[in-house]
């Protein structure tokens, strides 16, 4: 158990818990395979997941993987109608006084957004190695720091059960 190097593992039977692996900053995907710390990369949850995943057996927990930060980040420096998508949050953000009308602008950016197309591939390929025949999974959008001793996002993002098919994953 504590051999495998999970800094949880180590300390449930007492040993100290090894310093962190540094993760590749520009890893679109992660996993339950996925070493280090994974929690600056796709947030606590997932985080979680992979160490409960090597810490009682990959079999124990269903298959997953999360899209991490660094895609999230690219995804954001995107060009959009001669700024970025990023800026153009901003602008909107800045300019518009009404809550609901700015979240639908946001929204809108989005929803017209065309990702790039390797992080599509990436996404494919990782929903596809789920399970065969097309798996249900759940699909939730999230923060790093949601449900954390800094911040609380509850009720703030969308999660979309039974969704079944790759391109009902990417939508």
């Amino acid at each position: 158990l504590a051999g495998d190097g999970d800094p949880l593992a180590r300390t449930l039977v007492g040993l100290p818990a090894p310093a962190p692996t540094p993760l590749a900053a520009d890893l679109p995907l992660l996993g339950p395979t996925a070493e280090g710390d994974l929690q600056p990369r796709v947030g606590a949850k997932a985080a979680n997941l992979a160490r409960i995943a090597r810490i009682l057996g990959a079999e124990r927990v269903p298959p997953w993987f999360a899209v991490a930060d660094a895609a999230f980040h690219r995804v954001m420096a995107t060009p959009v109608e001669g700024s970025t998508l990023r800026e153009r949050i901003v602008a909107v953000l800045g300019s518009e006084p009404d809550p609901a009308r700015a979240s639908r602008l946001v929204r809108g950016l989005w929803e017209g957004l065309h990702l790039p197309a390797d992080l599509l591939e990436d996404i494919t390929a990782a929903y596809h190695a789920l399970g065969p025949d097309d798996p249900w999974v759940a699909v939730r959008s999230s923060t790093l720091e949601e449900d954390s001793q800094e911040a609380a996002w509850a009720g703030q993002f969308d999660t979309f059960l039974y969704v079944r098919g790759a391109t009902s994953v990417l939508e």
